[in-house]
């Protein structure tokens, strides 16, 4: 698998810079003939204000894609980039041309459209093989721990009995909580230590909720130690489903049987390398 991806990959590389240099070059003589022809610089980069519009495209849409959303601005670079390409390469033949020099002229801008959207197409997969559901990491908020500190209530002295009929209707004075910042009353080396102890441990909940996230990553593993453990889980599946389980159906199953959370990516490629080492028994 890895070497078909390898070879996928040089030749998207070859056709793009192969089909870029082609319509490069004759949006060149296209300028040269038509007003750029006296300055050969001008004329060499008056291509590139149509047909990078494509390389900026692509790259803002696999931005967007990696980000699991949508850029309609990066679509209409794209679209409007690749489009002034093939227009311009097949106009500069000229009106009273043969129909295959159309065809010529057109083939390199499209191919370059094709060849670049595929070589960002192998980029994404790998890049999201490399970062499995970091987006999915819930976001702990933590808050500032407080200390209380303890305040000695003096007794009240004996009152007479009217005053103390008066007192009753007061309401009652409630001891509130005073935050680590604030320098205490009393033994400044005791409060400070206790403050300092409880800024440093958070809150009970959170410690459990931050394990619970820990037991909750993508399990990083060899790719070998991935067939062998997931293995069993696939042939289980192929025997319930009687198919090949999906990505995501294997991604689950694995997830199911305690092996840790893997990635749709990373199930497909686990599912691809068993298929490669097993055959998979007849159904009935």
């Amino acid at each position: 698998m890895r070497h078909l991806a390898l070879i996928a990959a040089v030749a998207s590389i070859a056709l793009t810079g192969a089909a870029f240099w082609l319509s490069y070059e004759h949006l060149h003589d296209v300028a040269a003939v038509y007003g750029l022809g006296p300055s050969a610089a001008r004329s060499w980069a008056w291509p590139a204000t149509v047909d990078l519009f494509i390389l900026i495209g692509e790259v803002l849409i696999l931005r967007a894609a990696l980000n699991q959303a949508v850029d309609p601005w990066a679509i209409a670079l794209t679209v409007v980039g690749s489009s002034g390409s093939i227009a311009l390469n097949v106009a500069g033949v000229g009106a009273h041309a043969q129909p295959m020099a159309y065809v010529v002229a057109a083939v390199p801008p499209i191919a370059a459209l094709l060849a670049f959207g595929a070589l960002m197409r192998q980029i994404h997969e790998v890049l999201a093989d490399r970062l499995p559901a970091l987006a999915s990491i819930p976001v702990i908020a933590t808050t500032t721990a407080q200390a209380t500190v303890p305040v000695a209530i003096p007794e009240a002295a004996p009152v007479a009995s009217g005053a103390s009929e008066a007192a009753a209707d007061e309401p009652p004075v409630v001891a509130l909580p005073v935050a680590a910042s604030t320098p205490p009353t009393g033994d400044k080396k005791t409060d400070n230590s206790a403050a300092k102890t409880a800024a440093k441990k958070p809150p009970t909940g959170a410690r459990r909720a931050a394990r619970s996230v820990a037991k909750k990553k993508p399990q990083r593993r060899p790719l070998d130690e991935w067939v062998e453990i997931a293995g069993p889980v696939f042939h289980a599946e192929f025997a319930r489903l009687r198919r090949n389980p999906t990505a995501n159906e294997f991604a689950t199953a694995i997830g199911a049987a305690g092996l840790g959370l893997v990635s749709d990516s990373t199930a497909k490629n686990i599912r691809a390398e068993i298929l490669d080492r097993t055959e998979l028994p007849a159904l009935d």
